[in-house]
C-alpha cells in the first residue's frame, strides 16, 4: 500500500494538481513516508469501502484528501509547516497548559511605603513612662524613622495626638496630653520637619490609669 501511493504521487499530473491546491509534493511524499501502519489501514479501508465501479480517480480523490487532512492536522499541531494559512501562534499558544501561562508571568507585588520600618498605613505609637514628658530611648528610635520617612515622602503631613492616664485632675492630664504631642512635635523639626507639616492634638481624659494611655500616637495623611 505505501508503494502504491507513493507512486501515484510521483506522477507529474498529481504534482501539479497538488501544488495547483497549495500543497508541497515533497513534503506530502515525506508524510506519506511517514504514515504509521494504522494510518495506511484507514487510508485502505477507506479504499475499500468506494462504490463499485470506483475508478483510479475516485481513489485518488480519497487519498489525497487524507493526506491533506493529516498534514492539515499536523501544522495545526506545529509538526509541519506545509499551509501558510494555518495560524502557528494561535495553535502554540493554546497548547500552553493554563498553569504554564500563570507560572510564566511575572508576580506583582504592591509597592512598600515602609522607610525605616515607618509604615504610614496606620497610626504610629510612641509610649512615655507614667507621669513623664520625656522621651524614651524607643520613643526616639521610633521617632527618626518617622523623620526619615517624612524626608523621602516630603508630600505626607502628620497629626501628633498626645494621650495621658487618669493619674491627676482632668486639667493636669490634659496638660499632660499636650506637652506629649509637644515633644514629639518639637523633635522632629530639629531633625528636619517642617512645622507645617505637623500638627497636634491632645487627649487627657481617660478613666483608666495604665502605661498604654501615656503614649502619642502619628497620624499620616
Amino acid at each position: 500500500m505505501r508503494d502504491r501511493l507513493g507512486n501515484t504521487l510521483m506522477t507529474e499530473d498529481i504534482e501539479a494538481l497538488l501544488e495547483s491546491r497549495g500543497i508541497d509534493p515533497a513534503a506530502v511524499r515525506a508524510r506519506m513516508d511517514s504514515l504509521t501502519d494504522a494510518e495506511l489501514e484507514q487510508i485502505a479501508e477507506h479504499i475499500d469501502q468506494l462504490p463499485a465501479g470506483g475508478g483510479f480517480f475516485e481513489t485518488f480523490l480519497i487519498v489525497i484528501f487524507l493526506v491533506f487532512v493529516v498534514l492539515l492536522f499536523t501544522d495545526i499541531t506545529g509538526y509541519t509547516d506545509v499551509f501558510p494559512f494555518v495560524n502557528k501562534q494561535a495553535a502554540a499558544n493554546s497548547s500552553r497548559s493554563p498553569a504554564a501561562v500563570k507560572t510564566s508571568q511575572p508576580i506583582q507585588t504592591a509597592p512598600s511605603r515602609s522607610v525605616s520600618g515607618t509604615n504610614p498605613d496606620g497610626p504610629l505609637i510612641v509610649y512615655f513612662n507614667s507621669n513623664s514628658n520625656d522621651l524614651t530611648a524607643k520613643a526616639y528610635e521610633r521617632l527618626d524613622g518617622v523623620a526619615l520617612f517624612m524626608t523621602k515622602n516630603p508630600q505626607t503631613r502628620i497629626t501628633v495626638i498626645g494621650f495621658s492616664d487618669a493619674t491627676g485632675t482632668s486639667s493636669y492630664d490634659q496638660m499632660v496630653a499636650e506637652v506629649r504631642a509637644n515633644t514629639v512635635k518639637n523633635y522632629l523639626i530639629a531633625k528636619g520637619v517642617a512645622p507645617s507639616k505637623i500638627s497636634t492634638a491632645a487627649d487627657g481624659t481617660h478613666a483608666a490609669s495604665n502605661q498604654t494611655n501615656s503614649r502619642v500616637e502619628i497620624e499620616f495623611k
